[in-house]
């Protein structure tokens, strides 16, 4: 498959990441990538292991997993948050996919990914299949593993995919590179030598310590307003904005703070992006 294909398909799997908790159209996406549902259908299935379909169910609920044990939602809520009808309902997917029930799996715990997203190219190289990506995260646990204490957060450009369609993929790349050079200017600002590392496409990560929590928010206004400047290339001007999740790193348990601080920033998106959230 050539590597315009593989853009495309990420541009779908973007498009669900950033409508998780919406009702997602097949027609929505088909217009992402301009087939017909046949093709749509036959071309997800080959790539992604999985139907189009069952991916976004399995997504849901991997979201919803992080609710049951971060979030003080009871089941129900929970179940009609993803878009199911009741209770018995969600248990029923939830059981098949992570073996257990969602009561068991909240009494259980311990958060875990168990159908992560998947990453089918770098849009800064156009590499296809993650070894960037891969290689970046590792380097991102080493850091958070040898943090005693301080924050992670997790950056996400908003409105990427439209971003890429009104401007092209060539303004896209020049978007990424230019916010990326923004966090590290607003860095420099506050004498932090920590580095903005990429993780996903448009996502990336910092890792922050020896900063007390009123520093860590001005720090986070800082970012969006750098960023808001947007970006100047010839006639043209490109608005950014970017959403901010926040989770604290201490000794005891840095498990899963990734998509902890994921979690956190696509909340930052629901409530109407270009701004920060905590881990509640």
């Amino acid at each position: 498959m050539n590597k315009k294909l593989f853009k495309q398909l990420q541009s779908v799997i973007d498009y669900i990441e950033e409508n998780i908790l919406e009702t997602i159209k097949i027609t929505d996406l088909t217009n992402l990538v301009y087939m017909s549902k046949s093709s749509f259908y036959n071309v997800c299935s080959l790539v992604l292991g999985v139907p189009i379909k069952k991916y976004i169910r399995q997504r849901k609920l991997s979201h919803s997993a992080y609710d049951l044990i971060f979030s003080h939602k009871n089941i129900l809520n929970i179940a009609l948050k993803y878009g199911y009808s009741s209770s018995a309902s969600y248990s029923r997917s939830f059981k098949q996919l992570y073996g257990l029930s969602p009561q068991h799996y909240k009494n259980f715990g311990k958060y875990y990914d168990a159908f992560p997203r998947i990453i089918l190219i770098n849009q800064n190289t156009g590499g296809k299949l993650m070894n960037c990506h891969i290689k970046n995260v590792a380097i991102l646990n080493s850091v958070i593993s040898n943090s005693a204490k301080g924050y992670l957060l997790d950056i996400d450009i908003d409105h990427f995919l439209n971003i890429n369609k009104e401007f092209g993929s060539d303004i896209g790349d020049m978007v990424i590179v230019k916010v990326k050079k923004s966090l590290e200017e607003v860095l420099v600002k506050y004498s932090i030598k920590s580095k903005v590392i990429r993780i996903h496409g448009d996502e990336f990560a910092i890792v922050i310590t020896d900063i007390n929590t009123n520093h860590l928010e001005q720090l986070c206004k800082d970012m969006l307003i750098e960023v808001n400047k947007g970006l100047k290339h010839n006639i043209i001007f490109v608005p950014i904005s970017i959403s901010i999740g926040i989770t604290s790193i201490s000794n005891d348990d840095n498990i899963d703070l990734i998509d902890q601080a994921q979690s956190a920033m696509l909340a930052a998106k629901k409530a109407g992006k270009n701004q920060y959230k905590f881990v509640k």
